[in-house]
């Protein structure tokens, strides 16, 4: 996944940049693992932003062609989980003729439940809202908070409580509007500044922000901030350099001491 990640964002990089071309591999990390999506808003916000140099005037075949891309890429990934049982007993069995009786392809017989139940597993909201000992804020809070007893799986899926945060009227959904709220400034200087040099930046606050306030994180979630955060070392300004080295030695403590 991170392979892939890293081959996005070097096509982004090239003279000319490929944006049809990253969008590509990126899509291919998400398929690969789920824990992709916490680059997706910062790289959404990007390719976006490269479709609309201006708000009066998009870039509509860049728009388009990023579009066909994203969705012929899932569609070839995702096809074989919603394939009708008798096209894929066909392929496997090398029998292509009978690949060519209609009967077999009637959209009742597409596999739409086998293709509900790669999103149910791919995310597994019923695991809880953190695994072990991670080192997010919801594991840090639970020491005065006890969320898991407080609260049912369902309820902590959406955090939407009452009592706690009574000046608020209605619900609150918290653990969203957590996670929204510390990846907008990146994601809000980016949409403003499109810039391929501060794209390892934007990326480390996106998965920052995923991994202290998001649904079901796991320890080994911090080497996705870790990555882009890395990559800041090769930047030519000291002060990247220096909160690079210091974000590394904090995330491999927060990933080694709870195993």
């Amino acid at each position: 996944m991170l392979g892939l990640f890293i081959l996005s964002l070097t096509l982004l990089s090239l003279t000319p940049q490929q944006p049809v071309l990253a969008a590509i591999p990126f899509v291919l990390s998400l398929c690969f693992k789920q824990m992709a999506l916490y680059y997706a808003p910062a790289i959404f916000i990007y390719l976006l932003s490269l479709s609309f140099p201006r708000l009066t005037r998009p870039n509509i075949p860049l728009l388009f062609s990023l579009g066909i891309a994203v969705i012929f890429t899932f569609s070839v990934m995702l096809l074989p989980f919603a394939l009708p049982r008798q096209v894929l007993d066909n392929l496997i069995s090398a029998k292509f003729t009978a690949l060519a009786n209609p009967k077999i392809w009637a959209l009742k017989e597409w596999d739409v439940k086998g293709l509900q139940q790669v999103f149910v597993r791919v995310f597994p909201f019923g695991r809880g809202l953190w695994e072990d000992k991670v080192a997010n804020s919801w594991c840090a809070t639970n020491i005065l908070i006890k969320w898991r007893q407080l609260y049912s799986t369902p309820t902590l899926q959406k955090l939407r409580y009452r009592r706690i945060l009574s000046f608020c009227r209605g619900l609150l959904n918290g653990s969203l509007l957590a996670t929204l709220g510390s990846i907008s400034p990146g994601l809000l200087y980016i949409a403003i500044h499109p810039l391929v040099k501060k794209l390892p930046a934007v990326f480390t606050i996106s998965a920052l922000g995923f991994f202290l306030f998001s649904f079901q994180v796991h320890e080994k979630s911090i080497l996705l901030p870790l990555l882009p955060a890395t990559l800041s070392l090769l930047s030519s300004e000291p002060e990247d350099r220096k909160w690079t080295l210091w974000i590394n030695v904090i995330g491999t403590i927060s990933y080694v001491h709870p195993l």
